[in-house]
């Protein structure tokens, strides 16, 4: 099972105790995907690269060691892709308003990869 949806607003935090909240789009899925959707919701903030290297951190101390980059920047083009049809296609015009600021980057991101 797969989240799907992680980023802040679907974590709550109480001193030193987080608990992920919102599993509407939880299902099952590759776990890479979770990793690049969380990845690529840090790269939307100013500290996203520093965000990112303390992510990989945590992880490879709770699991051992990280997935293979490559792979999380493959599986980042199907996030990416899947936000793009989230925009274009919410039948929720305050969506695509609030968005679309995101969407330039998501390209070059794409482009960058591909």
């Amino acid at each position: 099972m797969i989240h799907s949806d992680i980023h802040f607003s679907n974590v709550i935090s109480s001193g030193n105790e987080h608990a992920v909240i919102d599993f509407g789009e939880c299902a099952l899925g590759y776990c890479l995907m979770d990793i690049a959707l969380t990845e690529n919701e840090f790269r939307d903030y100013e500290e996203g690269e520093a965000f990112i290297a303390a992510f990989r951190k945590a992880y490879e101390a709770s699991y051992g060691s990280f997935p293979n980059s490559a792979h999380i920047r493959q599986v980042q083009v199907l996030s990416d892709l899947l936000f793009l049809e989230w925009v274009f296609e919410s039948p929720n015009p305050k969506v695509r308003e609030q968005k679309m600021q995101w969407v330039e980057g998501t390209l070059e991101n794409i482009a960058a990869i591909i």
